[in-house]
């Protein structure tokens, strides 16, 4: 994944600009594994929610790894799936608190 900062992209150029913005849109991934591992967070998922976001955010990284040069629209719409996976349970979380 590192690869893409690395220089996959050409900064010279918008559509790859483009890209690179749309990728670091899924750095929602990293805040939604680092909340789901958190222990005072996991504690207050049940085990059924833990089980779906672990797997959505597995899923996503896959995706991510195999799909390092997708277009901008691919990336925001992996952003968009994960999130409609994470956020209600999120939701659901915060409010049982």
């Amino acid at each position: 994944m590192h690869r893409i900062a690395d220089g996959a992209f050409s900064m010279s150029s918008s559509p790859d600009l483009t890209r690179l913005y749309a990728y670091r849109g899924l750095n929602y991934v990293f805040s939604a594994r680092l909340m789901e591992s958190c222990a005072q967070v996991a504690s207050k998922l049940s085990p059924e929610d833990k089980e779906k976001m672990e797997k959505a955010i597995e899923d996503t990284i896959q995706w991510l790894d195999s799909n390092q040069l997708a277009e901008k629209e691919e990336f925001e719409d992996k952003r968009k799936e994960l999130e409609s996976i994470a956020n209600p349970i999120l939701s659901k979380m915060y409010q049982g608190e």
